[in-house]
């Protein structure tokens, strides 16, 4: 009977730490172009630099999607503009940087643990295969056309 139980709990903490990032679309992606407010050095080799940016361009790509309160599919063809604010990104690139223009990923605790869950992730390019954690595909995510604009 103790072993069943320890199971089941060992198996309730296992699913609870896969079901902790909900993502507000996958995959989770967006494109961002801004200002740079102030920079702060970190103590990650990947990510050497946070960055606070006042967004000046901010979009959800095109062909993403979430899943609504009944756990139904609803799929967005078309890229959505977003409210721009400041927001905190953690660069790959240098700390001097003044402005920022590329696509940022989303942050779970099984990716960079020693960031919060939902930081942006520069990926340091405006193109990029992101990996879909639904479906377990890459698909490519383009934000070049859409920071052009």
């Amino acid at each position: 009977m103790k072993i069943l139980f320890k199971s089941f709990i060992i198996s309730l903490f296992c699913w609870n730490l896969q079901a902790m990032c909900e993502y507000p679309h996958n995959p989770p992606a967006i494109c961002v172009e801004g200002e740079v407010l102030s920079q702060k050095k970190t103590k990650n080799d990947k990510f050497p630099c946070e960055l606070r940016v006042q967004l000046t361009k901010a979009y959800r790509p095109k062909n993403t999607y979430i899943f609504n309160d009944k756990l139904e599919r609803v799929d967005f063809k078309d890229a959505k503009k977003l409210h721009n604010s400041v927001v905190s990104v953690y660069s790959k690139s240098s700390c001097h940087l003044k402005k920022v223009r590329a696509l940022m990923e989303y942050n779970c605790n099984d990716r960079e643990a020693s960031f919060p869950d939902m930081a942006l992730l520069d990926t340091g390019n405006l193109s990029q295969k992101i990996r879909d954690p639904w479906t377990e595909k890459k698909p490519l995510v383009d934000c070049g056309p859409l920071l052009s604009k």
